[in-house]
């Protein structure tokens, strides 16, 4: 997956970037991979903003980062 990633980042057509991008992300999702997720979030969310859709790219953004996380407590 991190070389699928690469080889959008690659893509100096910011379409053809969103639509790689956008057929793995099933597959991300479902990745317990934290740092995969996040190159993802963040190469989709920089593609959006660069193709004029900055409020898409915020949605994407804010779905990603708000997502319900179960951590375990922390002692203090």
């Amino acid at each position: 997956m991190h070389s699928q990633l690469a080889r959008a980042q690659s893509l100096h057509n910011n379409l053809e970037r969103i639509s790689l991008i956008r057929s793995l992300e099933t597959q991300i999702n479902q990745s317990n991979d934290l740092e995969l997720q996040v190159d993802f979030v963040i190469l989709l969310a920089n593609s959006l903003d660069n193709t004029g859709k900055a409020e898409e790219a915020q949605r994407i953004f804010e779905k990603y980062t708000t997502k319900d996380k179960e951590f375990p407590p922390t002692s203090h």
